[in-house]
This record gives C-alpha cells, structure tokens and sequence, in this order.
C-alpha cells in the first residue's frame, strides 16, 4: 500500500463515522479538524433542508458527536501520524472535508504548518468555514 492509500484509508474511517451517525434527511457533511502539538479542535455540521445545522439540530446526539471526536482524536489521528512519519510527509495541521452523503462525492482541503499563523484562532477559523457552505 502506499501513502496516498493508506492516508485516504484513514479519511475515509472519519467520514465513516460521521455517515453512520447521519440522519436520512442530511445532504451534506462538513467536518473541519484541527490537530497539532498543544491542541485538538474538531467541529462537524451538515446541510439539511438547504440550511447549515449543528449536530443535534441534524439529528446527531452529543453522545454520539463526543464519542466521534474520541475515536478521531484518540485512535485516527495518531494513526495518520505513524502514516506520515513513516511516508516522510508532513501531516497537515488542518483538515477541511465535504462529503455529499448523497452522492458520495468527496472534497478535501489541507494547511500545513507553514499555512497557518502563531495566532491561528481554529475555533473562529473552522465555524468561518462552516458558515461559507
């Protein structure tokens, strides 16, 4: 397997968890993860009805949201770090995906730590982002 399989493996077990938590109502999942040495961010949001909402408002308990973000945090996030390290590649410090859960359609964004600023605000950042969808 190679780096792009293996890395693409591992966003695939995310997004997973997100699509099996997902009601049948929503469209589209917007999952912004932010991870580096000091701090963990993650924040997820779906469209339902044309109109971007939280987890509960889509259906999502916080139970289940709070057990997601630990699998991510906890098993994902050191696993893409072994993947890097080993690959020689540096793991981005923000991950932005969008998937259609109704098409299956997949887009990805990445910064690296060169891409993000000593006074990088990733709560303010990552609720920006959700809001532009």
């Amino acid at each position: 397997m190679c780096f792009e399989d293996e890395f693409m493996n591992k966003q695939s077990e995310i997004i997973s968890l997100y699509k099996e938590a997902a009601s049948a109502k929503s469209e589209l999942l917007y999952v912004y993860i932010y991870n580096d040495d000091s701090q963990s961010l993650i924040a997820s949001a779906y469209r339902v009805d044309e109109k971007v909402v939280g987890n509960v408002k889509a259906g999502v308990s916080d139970e289940i949201d709070n057990k997601i973000y630990n699998i991510i945090t906890e098993e994902i996030m050191p696993e893409l770090n072994e993947i890097c390290q080993r690959y020689n590649r540096e793991i981005p410090v923000v991950f932005k995906y969008t998937y259609n859960l109704k098409t299956g359609s997949f887009d990805s964004e990445y910064l690296y730590t060169k891409d993000v600023a000593e006074d990088y605000e990733c709560g303010t950042e990552a609720f920006k982002w959700i809001k532009s969808r």
